[in-house]
């Protein structure tokens, strides 16, 4: 039995919205390992991501399995039912993140499916809808995703940089209050974005680091006490 130790990882169209066919622990320091058992014991686990109440796990021969909570489909089951055993969801998966309520994976093909709440249109597609249970394929040529409470953040292929959901604190970038809900492009030349729950930083090929959303605790690191940015700018870090 394998044991892993569980680490919390803190892009338009071109394909169509189909429905996939497809223990114990101690804790003797700041990390606890995990044992897990059932057929996913058979394979290394390459990564793994989380938020609120449940969990993703990509094994080494990309699959893509879930466990948690699924009151809005986020798990992509089929169903909304919460899961206690990592169930297999998806398939030829490279990439996984996971927003408060809905889940993005990257295919092997560089395709971009989502499953779970879409309520302020986080999943890019032009439509705002309660939620779906499944995984659909909401974007092709994606690099990179990351997704916050209600928004999501991708790169594409060629660099460029978009956003679509909630926009309530500026987190997408592109004016306050105006949520989306398509792909919205930002900017180009961008190599790497992370979301926190309403902001977002990203990183440049040129190594500078880009910022927009709520500042309420200083979070964007603009050094002032100013409540949100509503578009991208530039973060000063001296020397």
């Amino acid at each position: 039995m394998k044991k892993i130790f569980l680490v919390i990882l803190i892009f338009m169209f071109g394909c169509q919205l189909n429905p996939v066919s497809d223990g114990g622990s101690s804790a003797s320091s700041s990390f606890s390992s995990t044992s897990i058992s059932s057929s996913m014991s058979d394979s290394s686990l390459p990564m793994v991501a989380a938020k609120a109440y449940y969990s993703m796990v990509l094994k080494s021969d990309n699959t893509l399995w879930a466990a948690g909570q699924n009151n809005y489909g986020q798990l992509g089951t089929g169903d909304k039912v919460d899961r206690n055993q990592f169930t297999l969801v998806l398939s030829n998966v490279k990439y996984v993140t996971c927003g408060n309520y809905h889940a993005l994976a990257i295919k092997e093909d560089d395709t971009l499916w989502a499953a779970g709440w879409n309520y302020y249109g986080q999943f890019g597609i032009g439509t705002n809808f309660d939620s779906t249970n499944h995984f659909i394929c909401v974007l092709s040529n994606v690099k990179y995703v990351a997704a916050g409470y209600y928004h999501t953040m991708v790169i594409k292929k060629d660099g460029t940089l978009w956003a679509s959901g909630r926009d309530n604190e500026g987190q997408l970038g592109i004016g306050y209050g105006i949520d989306t809900n398509r792909f919205t492009y930002i900017d180009s030349n961008f190599k790497y974005v992370v979301c926190g729950n309403y902001h977002t930083l990203a990183i440049k090929e040129d190594n500078t680091i880009w910022i927009t959303g709520w500042n309420n605790y200083g979070q964007l690191g603009v050094g002032s006490s100013i409540s949100n940015i509503t578009s991208f700018v530039k973060v000063n870090l001296g020397n």
